[in-house]
């Protein structure tokens, strides 16, 4: 292996760990106000494999590509839905609570049971509809009977949906995309 391909590959490998450092949360459990991620969430990383007919290595990767992220968390994107699913298969219908909070403004934008059938899915919320002053975070929590889940989204390019489940085995989950 010759030397610019090892320091491309260790850059390469250094940079993802600080990555998904920054993405996942450093211990289980830790309070809801200083987590960025549930351990259930993965993160995916773009790899620069886009078809170009030849092989694409760490060195040929330009300082855009590095900052596409960055670019992506900071441009606005209202509207992340807030989805609840009931993977049971039992035929009974599950009701969970759903709170959202907007942080910028400190106001509780969604209160609300929701009754989810066995096996359904449901758009609860879609932080649009907050009406959104650029890139803000939402705090989101979820009860199933005696269970509590929080994720915290943003209304940037970067992030995706929101969703709990309450699996076959009645346990609450809940996790959100981010880039």
């Amino acid at each position: 292996m010759n030397r610019r391909t090892l320091l491309g590959t260790a850059t390469s490998a250094l940079a993802s760990v600080a990555l998904a450092g920054c993405l996942t949360d450093d211990e289980p459990g830790a309070p809801t106000t200083d987590r960025s991620a549930t351990p259930d969430d993965t993160a995916t990383t773009r790899s620069g494999s886009e078809t170009t007919g030849r092989s694409t290595t760490p060195a040929d990767t330009t300082d855009d590509d590095s900052n596409w992220w960055s670019e992506a968390a900071n441009e606005p994107d209202p509207s992340k839905d807030v989805i609840l699913g009931n993977d049971g298969e039992d035929g009974v219908a599950h009701t969970v609570d759903l709170e959202v909070y907007r942080e910028a403004t400190g106001t509780v934008v969604h209160d609300q049971s929701h009754e989810i059938s066995a096996g359904g899915e449901i758009v609860a919320y879609d932080t649009a509809d907050a009406n959104p002053d650029g890139v803000e975070a939402f705090r989101i929590t979820c009860t199933f009977e005696d269970q509590t889940e929080t994720v915290t989204i943003e209304t940037s390019e970067c992030y995706g949906w929101a969703e709990f489940v309450v699996s076959a085995e009645d346990e609450l989950r809940g996790t959100y995309a981010i880039c």
